[in-house]
């Protein structure tokens, strides 16, 4: 008797993939990041050897772009004065998929001042992108990086940031 994927398993594992993807690139793209579009088609030929799937390396593509239009969008932090006095309220899919620790975790990246209103929103729209039921911890602190990354004059969170994705003690920030 043979195994039997869903169409909800399957469609799971291409997510996770996807983020798998997004890993790597950060990973490999990092003192490029910014450059390595005008090479997309080298960078998926790399993916492809790299042993991933053409339609997870385009999801992939797909929320690297997502995420391009937001940092691009106006912030959040022109419309509110005192920024810092601001709580977030999760809805319940949020909740379920940041899990206790993800939202733990924002919310402490808010408070210290590593994340502001917009990138704490881009990175909760970029977890919810992927639609993955859930994420683990190491995940998200992925995700706030690849945002981070992307926001210039970030530089100094991101090692704040890449200390707590290699599970390091943090630096403190001054």
């Amino acid at each position: 008797m043979g195994f039997l994927f869903s169409v909800n398993d399957a469609s799971k594992i291409m997510r996770e993939r996807t983020l798998e993807v997004l890993v790597y690139l950060f990973d490999h793209y990092i003192d490029e990041w910014q450059d390595w579009g005008s090479d997309l088609e080298d960078v998926e030929i790399e993916l492809l050897g790299a042993g991933f799937g053409e339609k997870e390396i385009n999801s992939a593509f797909l929320w690297l772009e997502g995420l391009l239009v937001a940092s691009e969008s106006e912030g959040l932090e022109s419309i509110f004065e005192d920024t810092h006095k601001l709580n977030r309220v999760y809805v319940a899919e949020e909740r379920i998929r940041l899990g206790h620790a993800g939202e733990s975790l924002l919310n402490k990246l808010f408070e210290i001042g590593v994340l502001n209103l917009n990138s704490r929103e881009m990175v909760i729209d970029r977890v919810m992108e992927l639609g993955l039921p859930s994420l683990s911890l190491d995940y998200i602190k992925w995700i706030v990086l690849l945002v981070l990354n992307n926001q210039p004059g970030e530089e100094a969170l991101t090692g704040y940031v890449e200390s707590l994705v290699n599970n390091d003690s943090p630096r403190l920030l001054h």
